[in-house]
């Protein structure tokens, strides 16, 4: 990697990369982040932005492909890839309530979209190394956040104990004298064994 002096010009290639990283890295981590996350897929306000992100991204995607027209990516998945569209297709049709099973179907055709335009651009010659890149950077940041939360759960742990009691022993009830402590109330519901 080679570092700039802050006199040095950036040429319209370097440019080219850093904006092409800039854009992939955002849609990646958001798409991760927050758009494929269970909120994401349930909340409807999260539902309207992803859909209109995605949609924005297909027609550029187009778009582009309007201006410069070229095959569509073949690969070795599209057998399977047509399976497993039918399968899900036949089986929302068949379903109880196919109204509701066929609102999902979209987010079945996201993936597949989402690889071909992923072919799509390595085959028009982004870099390999760029996506590379930008799933490792994103890749950190959610190990990042697992990790924060980790810490902070152990953290709460420690108020209430010591290194001795990382894993809280549990009553005869099945509770767990922590959350017992936790709560100030001994006034939990056994279970009825049987």
């Amino acid at each position: 990697m080679q570092i700039l002096s802050p006199s040095a010009r950036i040429t319209p290639a370097q440019a080219s990369y850093l904006l092409q990283e800039a854009v992939l890295f955002l849609v990646v981590s958001y798409l991760i982040l927050i758009g494929g996350t269970f909120r994401g897929l349930v909340l409807a306000n999260l539902q309207v932005v992803n859909a209109g992100l995605v949609g924005l991204l297909g027609l550029a995607w187009f778009g582009a492909r309007l201006i410069r027209p070229r095959p569509f990516p073949r690969t070795s998945l599209e057998l399977p890839l047509l399976l497993v569209v039918a399968a899900y297709l036949a089986a929302s049709l068949l379903s109880i309530d196919p109204r509701r099973s066929l609102i999902l179907f979209p987010l079945v055709l996201i993936p597949i979209l989402a690889y071909y335009l992923v072919v799509d651009l390595l085959r028009s010659g982004w870099p390999m190394e760029l996506f590379h890149k930008v799933l490792l950077l994103a890749s950190g940041f959610i190990i990042a956040l697992c990790a924060l939360q980790v810490g902070l759960w152990y953290r709460g742990w420690f108020e209430i104990g010591d290194w001795s009691s990382l894993i809280h022993p549990v009553n005869s009830n099945g509770q767990c004298h922590a959350c017992c402590r936790l709560n100030n109330s001994n006034n939990y519901p056994t279970r009825q064994h049987r």
